[in-house]
């Protein structure tokens, strides 16, 4: 009996923790497949994560304002990247609010940095 509850709080636990925004759980929702798909041309889908996670990861280590940062409009440039921690949350904030179709690059999306 004490397994099966050791088992049911690990499934509670496991599914609490997916629904927190985090530098790998929006990533995965980016370019997973199952979740928006998002796919650039000729580059794998485990490198656009990884890449996505550490630029992500990076930013959360370093202080600093948003500035002139606005994951919510759309940006003519492709050199848009996370710079600090502050930038990172409104760029996870706008990846869960936004349609998947929002966050399309191809499209003039929202949320940059999306390669």
């Amino acid at each position: 009996m004490s397994a099966r509850i050791a088992a049911v709080a690990l499934l509670v636990t496991l599914g609490v923790a997916g629904c927190d925004k985090n530098c790998q759980s929006t990533c995965y929702h980016i370019y997973d497949p199952g979740e928006c798909g998002i796919n650039i041309g000729g580059v794998s889908e485990k490198d656009l994560k990884d890449q996505c996670i550490t630029e992500c990861t990076e930013a959360l280590k370093r202080t600093g304002p948003m500035g002139t940062y606005d994951p919510y409009v759309p940006h003519d440039t492709e050199n848009v990247e996370l710079r600090n921690e502050k930038q990172a949350a409104e760029w996870m904030d706008c990846v869960w609010s936004a349609t998947c179709e929002e966050l399309e690059p191809t499209s003039g999306g929202i949320c940059d940095p999306i390669p």
